[in-house]
C-alpha cells in the first residue's frame, strides 16, 4: 500500500490562509513565531547532523529535514512582508 500524502497543518498556516482578514500585527507575530520555531528546529538538526550516524537512511532524512527547514526559513525571510501586507492595517497603521 502506498504511503499517505504528507499533511501540513499548523497555526502559522491557518494565519497565513486568512491573513487578509486578520490584523497586521497578528500576521507579523505569527511570522516571527514561525521564524523562531524553524530556526530552533534547524539548529537542532544541524547539531544532530554532527553525530556519527551508522545508518545512511537516517543521514539522508536529517539532510532532507535541514533542506526543508532552511527553504521554509528563507521563504519567510524573503516573502514574509508580502504576507503582512495582505493583512488588515491596524487603526494606527491606517491613519498614517
Amino acid at each position: 500500500e502506498p504511503p499517505a500524502p504528507d499533511v501540513f497543518r499548523s497555526r502559522f498556516l491557518l494565519v497565513a490562509k486568512f491573513a487578509a482578514e486578520l490584523p497586521a500585527h497578528v500576521v507579523a507575530n505569527a511570522i516571527a513565531e514561525r521564524h523562531k520555531y524553524l530556526r530552533e528546529e534547524l539548529d537542532h538538526l544541524e547539531q544532530v547532523a554532527n553525530e556519527d550516524w551508522d545508518d545512511p537512511a537516517s543521514r539522508w532524512l536529517i539532510e532532507y529535514g535541514r533542506t526543508c527547514l532552511a527553504t521554509s526559513l528563507k521563504h519567510l525571510e524573503t516573502h514574509g512582508d508580502d504576507l503582512v501586507s495582505l493583512a488588515e492595517p491596524t487603526t494606527a497603521e491606517a491613519a498614517q
